[in-house]
């Protein structure tokens, strides 16, 4: 299965979204690997389940407010996310809205 990119646009600078998009994964109880403040890059993976082994979630911020989200298995061997993806990103814009 393919991975599932969305993309959104906020009315906020990239250091307000950078705490937002920290809370809004907080709140999704999905695990913080990596950020990088000066690229606006956060990485991040979500709980195993009964329906995936994890996810790995790449989430870019640009200088002007946009948020993409990437969300793709952490197991190239895994064969259908059973809808994972789109929901882990739909929980992510979720919470990152409720953030604002």
């Amino acid at each position: 299965m393919t991975a599932k990119f969305e993309a959104s646009k906020y009315g906020l600078d990239r250091k307000q979204l950078m705490e937002n998009i920290k809370n809004a994964l907080e709140a999704c109880r999905f695990k913080i690997k990596s950020i990088d403040e000066n690229t606006g890059t956060v990485r991040a993976i979500t709980r195993l389940s009964l329906w995936s082994w994890t996810e790995k979630m790449e989430i870019e911020v640009g200088v002007r407010g946009s948020v993409t989200v990437k969300s793709e298995c952490s197991l190239p061997s895994q064969f259908t996310d059973w809808g994972k993806y789109e929901r882990n990103v739909d929980t992510f814009f979720k919470m990152l809205g409720c953030a604002q």
